[in-house]
Order: structure tokens, then sequence, then C-alpha cells
């Protein structure tokens, strides 16, 4: 019976410790969450009837095995990339450890038990650590879920490759650092010659803290990257749009000029029929995102909705009706690389159309975001021919898109896109 306790204890435990850094970093709990009791079983079963049954292995070569085991089943279960896996497991045990270290460290400094007791003996007292540090991480983690404290930002550099050589350095160095003090802690405190144990659990603590506070670190460093380029992204929109506004004019400067030309013939009927068909003037949409999806992301994803609303009012600009809408089961900010690229290529449909002519001009985008997916799905009337193809940079940017892991249908006539990525 108490064997069957341990193990079913052993299981909550790492089934927190996983959970932790799968909520703190933004993950989708749901779709992990089969895949964290498999591998709570899996690490109990390895912990419980494997190592203890060799009890000649030191504590560190324990906790050797224990993360390198956790951190093979966490790349192979969630799919994970390595340096993913990296953070999620040295995170994780890095925090589960920084708590059950505090429990520890109160139990014997308020009690006669001393380390060996609480941490190897195998009694009631440790299974009453072992649950409250189950039941503290687990609060922890709710907390971070309720409190919306993700760190999305550090996620998104990790799981798209977008880190440089410099901070991945620090991320393996970090993770170095905490297995490293994690096994000093255990040697200290399970060594009996050494002297003021106490003190040097403290300081371990401590260094934990300051590891585990690296990502948080990268995570504001990352966010504040991502509000200059964000700012940069406007100011090229700023430009871009001065750039489409000077065209209008030179366009409306060569109908003028040939107007004139027109004048001096006094030809009107030629007047009338150049006007009717090169420069008849179109009524501009109404601007008005009452009705449409744009709301959805106001208060979830400021730079979408703000490269949205910029998107309307250019639109309208080139009398190309703009229409947003959006299935949203779990918003995550967009990546920015993302936006560009989208803007990039809505930017060279509104001018195409504007430049066919045509009336009734429309764009329609729909953004669908669930647990697992992101699509973008792009619809016009715009009819492209290949020579079209060759000099619009729609196609490269669709091929940047396919680079990085996004699944893109397309057709041209009339033109209709795709662009579907798989989220973790």
């Amino acid at each position: 019976m108490y064997h069957i306790l341990t193990f079913l204890i052993s299981i909550l435990e790492w089934s927190a410790l996983l959970s932790f850094p799968v909520l703190l970093f933004g993950y989708t709990f749901r779709r992990y969450r089969l895949s964290i009791v498999a591998i709570g079983a899996l690490l109990s079963l390895l912990s419980i009837f494997v190592l203890r049954m060799v009890p000649h292995l030191h504590l560190p070569i324990v906790i050797f095995i224990q993360m390198t085991v956790l951190f093979i089943l966490v790349r192979w279960l969630f799919r994970f990339n390595s340096l993913e896996s990296l953070v999620v497991t040295s995170s994780g045990y890095g925090f589960y450890i920084f708590t059950q270290l505090i429990i520890v460290e109160a139990i014997t400094a308020m009690s006669s038990y001393s380390y060996w007791d609480v941490l190897l003996s195998y009694t009631d007292v440790t299974l009453l650590i072992q649950s409250g540090t189950f039941l503290l991480v687990t609060t922890a983690s709710y907390g971070i879920y309720r409190g919306s404290y993700q760190l999305n930002e550090f996620r998104g550099h990790i799981e798209g490759d977008l880190l440089s050589t410099k901070e991945k350095r620090v991320i393996f160095v970090s993770a170095f650092m905490m297995f490293l003090f994690i096994c000093f802690a255990s040697y200290v405190m399970t060594t009996s010659a050494v002297l003021n144990k106490h003190l040097f659990v403290l300081f371990i603590i401590v260094l934990l803290f300051l590891v585990l506070s690296t990502y948080y670190v990268l995570h504001s460093i990352f966010q504040a990257k991502r509000m200059m380029e964000a700012k940069k992204f406007y100011l090229d929109q700023e430009q871009q749009l001065s750039s489409i506004v000077e065209t209008i004019q030179n366009e409306y400067s060569i109908h003028s000029n040939a107007i004139l030309k027109l004048c001096e013939k006094e030809s009107a009927p030629l007047i009338r029929e150049y006007v009717e068909k090169k420069v008849a003037i179109k009524k501009l949409p109404s601007f008005s995102v009452k009705d449409e999806s744009y709301h959805l992301f106001k208060s979830e994803d400021e730079v979408m909705y703000a490269f949205l609303i910029n998107k309307k009012k250019l639109s309208r600009l080139l009398g190309v009706e703009f229409k947003v809408s959006a299935t949203l089961e779990h918003v995550r900010p967009t990546s920015l690389w993302q936006i560009r690229y989208l803007s990039r290529i809505l930017d060279e449909v509104f001018v195409a159309l504007y430049r066919t002519g045509m009336s009734d001009l429309f764009v329609r985008l729909q953004i669908n975001m669930t647990d697992s997916t992101l699509e973008y799905r792009i619809s016009s009337n715009l009819e492209l021919s290949e020579q079209d193809v060759t000099t619009l940079k729609i196609v490269d940017d669709l091929m940047y898109f396919q680079q990085n892991n996004a699944k893109v249908d397309s057709q041209i006539r009339p033109l209709e896109c795709s662009i579907r990525f798989i989220r973790k």
C-alpha cells in the first residue's frame, strides 16, 4: 500500500513539474496533458522501481539520469525541438527542486530532522514534503494560468528558432548551471562532512532563483525588441503608404496632362470618353469596423489590431473593399514577421486591384486561430496573369511563409491563398 501511494504521489509530482513550464511559456495545456501524465508515470517507474533498486548510486547521478530521460521524453512526446525540450526540462525540474528545497530547509530548521531523514528515509515526512511541493507548484502553475503571466514572447523565439547564437549560449549555460546547483545542493545535504549546511543550501536556493529568472529576463528583452521592431514596422508602413499616395498622384498628374492636351484640341467627346475609361471617380468604401472582427484583436493582440486598421485605411484610399472575419478559439500574439509579410501581400493586392480600373474591388481576409492551428485565408476578385506573377512579389512572400513551416495553397484566377501553421 505504501509503495502504491508513493507511486501515485510521484506521478503527481512529475505531472506538476512538467505542467509548470508548459503553462509558464504559454503552450496549450490541453494538448499536452496526456503526454504529461504518461511522462509522469514512466519517470515514477524509473525513480521508484529502478533507481531505488541500485542504492549505491549517488544522488547527483540519479538527478542526471532523471533529467536526461525527462529531456528525451519531452522531445519525443511533445515533439519539441532540442532547445524547447532543454528549456522545459531545466525550468520545470529547476523550479520543482527550488520549491522542494525551500520546504526541506523550513522543516529541518524548525525540527530535529536532518536532511538525510527528510530526503532519503522514505518516511511519512518524505511523503509530506512531496505532497507539499506538489501543491505549491500546482498553485503556482494555476496562478500563472489565471493571471496570464505566460512568457509567450520567449516561447515564440525558442520554437521559431529566432534566437541569436549569444542568446542560445545564455540558455545552455543557464540550464547547465541549474543542473550544477541542484547536484551541489544534493551533495551538500547528503554529506556529513560539510559544515554550515543550512548556509550552503540557502545560498544555492538564491542561485537557483537567479538562474530561473534568466528566462524572464530574456522574455523582457524580447518584448522590448518586439516593440522596437513594431515601431520600425509602422514607420515602414508610413513610408509605404506615402509611396502609394505618390504613385496615385503621379497617375492623376498623367491623366490631367492628357485631359489638358485634349482640351487644347477642343475635343469634348474624346475628353468625356477618356474620363469615363481612365479617371472615373470611384465612391470610396465607408470606413467602419463595428460589424467586423477587428475588435476581437483589440485586447488580445494590439499589433494585429493596428495592422488591420492600417490596411482598412489603405484599402479605402485605393477604393478597395477590405473585409476581415475571424474565428478565434485561442488567441496568441501574432509574430511580427508574419504581420510584415501579410502586409506586403495585401499591399500588392490592393495596388494591383486599383490599377485594374474595375468596379466592385474587394479583398477578404479570414483569420482562424485554434489550439493547434493558425490560418490566414486571402481571397479577392483580382485575376493575375503569368506576367503579373513574375513582376509582383506575392509569390516570393508566400514562399517565405512556406520556408518557415507554413503550408501554403494558392491560385491566381481569381486570387486565393491559404497560409496555415501548426501551433504548439
